[in-house]
């Protein structure tokens, strides 16, 4: 009798364990998961990220170039010709049609 008691308190001590073993497996599962995604979503956005920074990084510097181009153009305008006047600066001014082709400059002007 006490053979069969004890057989019947383990077979009821592994039926009490079984759903707490499926409950530890299945936590531990889902918390994988959750780090898994969590990471994936972390890369994403990281490179989301990158790439709009770099984005804004490449249309900065190419505004900053096309100004330095003007600009560098307007140097060349007095290097070829000291004295240039006012009307002859506007009309090369003008000729690079800033408000079609660059609409954030607003002007270029001389002292």
């Amino acid at each position: 009798m006490a053979l069969l008691s004890k057989t019947k308190s383990e077979i009821l001590l592994a039926t009490k364990m079984v759903p707490i073993a499926v409950l530890c497996i299945s936590l531990t599962v889902t918390m994988a998961i959750g780090v898994l995604l969590n990471y994936n979503f972390q890369q994403r956005a990281d490179h989301r990220f990158k790439k709009i920074t770099t984005d804004i990084y490449e249309n900065i510097h190419e505004r900053l170039h096309d100004h330095e181009m003007i600009l560098l153009g307007a140097k060349g305008v007095f290097s070829a010709r000291p004295s240039v006047t006012r009307a002859e600066f506007r009309n090369y001014v003008s000729s690079l049609q800033l408000d079609e082709n660059r609409p954030g400059i607003l002007g270029i002007g001389i002292g």
